[in-house]
């Protein structure tokens, strides 16, 4: 990604400051990112329940910011539950995707659980489902 802006070595560490963690109703979670081969994955772990915190938000918009040639992708591989509140959060992101000229965010190793979830809110074609990551690489047009 030798077009962003911002040195490589720069990206790592603030990337790293965009984390939302904890226990929600008994249940782990934590919200990450992950810059892997020019594809900025916003990485789902756990049951994702909650609201997220506007700090949190802004966070992924900035680093978001600091590789405008990165794609997006939802690394959803670990996700156990996501709720309505999440999805709503997934459809942002997929604005800032189309932003950066991608038709849709593509979803990591869904879980049937969370593709029946996305079918039933009617926005599957937001959407593109990615068993695996090479799968990913090619509904993105990369190598």
């Amino acid at each position: 990604m030798s077009n962003d802006p911002t040195p490589p070595d720069q990206i790592a560490p603030e990337l790293a400051k965009v984390r939302f963690a904890g226990v929600y109703h008994d249940a782990p979670f934590a919200l990450s990112l992950a810059l892997r081969d020019g594809v900025l994955f916003l990485v789902l772990e756990g049951a994702l329940t909650q609201n997220l915190p506007d700090s949190f938000v802004l966070g992924v918009e900035r680093a978001a910011a600091l590789v405008p040639t990165a794609k997006l992708a939802a690394d959803v591989s670990k996700a156990t539950h996501i709720a309505s509140v999440m999805i709503a959060y997934l459809v942002s992101v997929v604005k800032l995707a189309q932003n950066r000229g991608q038709k849709a965010l593509p979803l990591l190793q869904p879980s049937q659980r969370i593709v029946t979830l996305v079918k039933m809110v009617g926005l599957l074609e937001l959407f593109t489902l990615a068993p695996t990551e090479a799968d990913l690489r090619r509904q993105l047009g990369l190598k």
